[in-house]
């Protein structure tokens, strides 16, 4: 006898056995996409995008999962202006995957330089799914990346938000205090 294609054949060609493959596979675990309110009242939008974001976070490992949650009312007026496909965090693309067709070109954002808000025009990247961007996000700013100190390494919430604004996350003066205030209005949901 010999095997052939996962079964084993005696000399003369007759079947005697053949492997059974089901359950040999793993399944396939589908994640449940998130979807977000966009109720036209911002305050109820608000209330209901928060938690959504802070358990997507809390989740993909972020010590502090209110802080995305906070940055998205900020960066994306609690969802309603995303800057890129699932991007609600002003996660801003390479130049790699603005070639890859992976971002969206926004002409008008608000960047403080020089002691002035002025507005200019940038890629933001593309992602297929908020989780994944919460990902990304974990990964360049959570945890340390590219010899910048993650908000991870804050022991406190303002702590970690300020090594964001340190770390070159945010150019406006006033984004540490704009974060925790919102975190802080906001902390009943969580």
């Amino acid at each position: 006898e010999k095997l052939i294609a996962n079964s084993w054949m005696p000399q003369e060609g007759t079947l005697v056995a053949s492997t059974d493959l089901k359950g040999v596979l793993p399944e396939k675990k589908v994640e449940k996409e998130i979807t977000l309110s966009t109720d036209e009242n911002n305050i109820k939008r608000a209330e209901t995008n928060f938690p959504i974001i802070y358990e997507a976070a809390k989740k993909v490992g972020i010590k502090f999962p209110e802080i995305p949650a906070a940055q998205m009312g900020e960066e994306s007026t609690w969802g309603l202006d995303p800057s890129g496909k699932n991007n609600y965090w002003g996660i801003k693309a390479t130049p790699q995957e603005v070639k890859d067709g992976k971002a969206t070109w926004v002409p008008s954002t608000p960047e403080f330089i020089n002691g002035k808000w002025v507005t200019q025009g940038d890629y933001f990247k593309d992602f297929d799914t908020i989780e994944d961007a919460l990902k990304q996000y974990k990964k360049e700013w959570n945890d340390d990346f590219q010899g910048r100190t993650g908000s991870s390494k804050g022991k406190t919430r303002k702590e970690a938000i300020q090594i964001l604004k340190d770390g070159g996350y945010a150019t406006n003066p006033n984004y540490v205090d704009t974060i925790e205030t919102i975190a802080n209005e906001y902390s009943d949901l969580y």
